[in-house]
């Protein structure tokens, strides 16, 4: 049941998207596609997203490990990916397909699931507002934290990556998190 009316959501979305389409957002006529960017390349650096307090990092905070882009709702998300490096070699967006197979459960925000031994779906549902997020990655948990936002009234969405352990792993031991959205004050 949640997930139809969770594909309700979205084909809602899909024949309803009326807001203006700007640089970096895709026209309904535009094929989404993703992309890692790892943070190890030698050449020149990759563009990094608009700073803000969840996906800037400090002298404190865990190593930028890469970034990667998820296509949704006409729109893409950027994820700054920190945390302990080695632990996930690989990282792209999550088909739809890889979506379904996630037995969200009770919470029914985040969740994760096995797709082999190596490969876990890690999804979770934001707004078509929330379009930048940092994703900690540590050997017994993922969190993912939205960067702050205005206010937004849009329906629920979900997005999802997934991750190439270094080894096999098996997702019931790595606790997934979603991190509270702040919203920022109006003027």
């Amino acid at each position: 049941m949640r997930r139809a009316a969770l594909i309700g959501v979205l084909a809602t979305l899909a024949a309803c998207s009326s807001w203006t389409t700007s640089p970096g957002v895709l026209s309904p006529s535009s094929t989404p596609s993703a992309s890692v960017e790892p943070a190890t390349s030698s050449a020149a650096e990759p563009e990094a997203p608009s700073p803000s307090p969840a996906v800037t990092a400090g002298p404190s905070d865990p190593a930028l490990i890469g970034r990667a882009r998820i296509p949704f709702a006409d729109r893409f998300m950027q994820i700054a990916i920190v945390g302990r490096p080695g632990v996930v070699v690989a990282w792209r967006a999550a088909t739809d397909r890889e979506l379904a197979t996630i037995d969200w459960g009770a919470d029914y925000t985040i969740a994760l699931a096995r797709l082999d031994d190596r490969n876990l779906v890690f999804g979770w549902i934001g707004t078509v507002c929330d379009l930048q997020a940092t994703l900690t990655i540590e050997p017994e948990s993922l969190v993912v934290t939205p960067a702050p936002r205005k206010g937004c009234d849009a329906l629920a969405v979900g997005r999802g990556l997934v991750l190439t352990y270094a080894g096999p792993v098996d997702p019931r031991a790595i606790d997934v998190t979603l991190g509270e959205q702040v919203l920022l004050p109006e003027p």
